[in-house]
């Protein structure tokens, strides 16, 4: 979320190809501008399970499964899974995602892939996107929409949950789309190359419905505000080297507290923490409970590889420790880029 990149001109001109490569990936203190990034660190790795992205998760009847944290990116970078995570994957009975994006239906398929699942209904009133949006990033977000071949126009047609979706995809990964997987894609793939089952932990449509309800509109911008602060063109291009190594390093209670502090940054010393607790609210501590709710017959019978993204595992309410409190065992298992705890 936070690999923001260099300044340019136009229609995200700032996102190139080359502008979104990592020569040498590094933390660099720079990036986390005003933030120091020994203190995100020592403030991160004091979170619950703030340290780890690779977990053994043990019954009270001794069934083993694992769970790991991804990173949503389709940087080669990123998609050398460890040794100790292919194995696990290759030995899964089933292997979890946050979602199967598998469509079980060509009229599915043609409705997302036309974008009719997230277009606004005729004569519905648009004119919350200029009200709720933070105008810097309505222009960053036409840019992005007009940068992925919508037209900058789409904020009006496009409904806010849709908007939000499109939000959470890192513009950097718009090259390589179709060629190289995201890394819970390689999971899945690894997973059904071995004969595993393939389950999603919610259904395709969860998040859009959702947010779709009425009451869970004001939820829709604050994602759309919160994530769409990170197409900032101002922004260092530092910062995708360092959120890549502060995830390879399994730090990731750092990454989330660089996220506060960014926040708090841009959007101001009250509102901005405060969006990223609602924002979490649903992403993290809701999902959580149920990815547990759907995972729980596979964890009684063991065999079950778990991938959903990194920072579902740190904190009180995140996936490690939702799963003690569920009476699982569950047990780091270090990686060789990772650091200690």
């Amino acid at each position: 979320m936070l690999s923001t990149l260099a300044c340019s001109v136009s229609a995200q001109d700032w996102f190139t190809y080359d502008a979104c490569q990592v020569d040498t990936v590094a933390l660099h203190d720079t990036a986390v501008a005003p933030a120091n990034l020994d203190a995100l660190i020592t403030d991160g790795a004091a979170l619950p399970n703030g340290v780890g992205n690779f977990w053994r998760i043990t019954s009270t009847e001794g069934m083993v499964s694992h769970i790991w944290g991804t990173n949503h990116s389709n940087d080669p970078k990123l998609l050398d899974l460890p040794q100790s995570v292919r194995d696990a994957i290759t030995a899964a009975r089933v292997v979890a995602l946050e979602t199967d994006f598998v469509f079980q239906s060509r009229t599915k398929m043609e409705q997302v892939r036309s974008g009719l699942d997230i277009l606004r209904e005729p004569g519905e009133d648009a004119s919350q996107v200029y009200t709720e949006i933070d105008l810097r990033i309505l222009a960053w977000l036409k840019a992005r929409l007009d940068g992925i071949g919508w037209g900058a126009d789409a904020v009006e047609w496009i409904t806010p949950t849709g908007l939000a979706e499109i939000m959470l995809n890192d513009p950097c990964s718009d090259f390589a789309s179709g060629t190289y997987p995201t890394q819970d894609s390689l999971i899945q793939t690894l997973g059904a190359i071995a004969g595993a089952k393939i389950m999603g932990l919610e259904p395709q449509d969860a998040f859009l419905e959702h947010l779709n309800k009425p009451e869970n509109r004001g939820l829709a911008f604050d994602l759309i505000n919160l994530y769409g602060a990170t197409l900032n063109p101002a922004a260092p291009n530092t910062a995708r080297a360092t959120s890549y190594a502060l995830y390879l390093q399994g730090r990731n209670g750092a990454a989330m507290m660089w996220e506060r502090s960014a926040a708090q940054a841009f959007f101001g010393h009250n509102i901005g923490p405060a969006l990223v607790d609602r924002v979490d609210a649903y992403l993290l501590v809701e999902r959580n409970r149920q990815f547990l709710e759907t995972a729980l017959p596979e964890l009684a019978q063991g065999g079950l590889f778990m991938a959903i993204g990194s920072w579902h595992l740190p904190t009180e309410t995140g996936m490690i420790a939702v799963l003690r409190d569920a009476g699982f065992k569950v047990d780091r298992i270090p990686t060789p880029k990772e650091v200690a705890q």
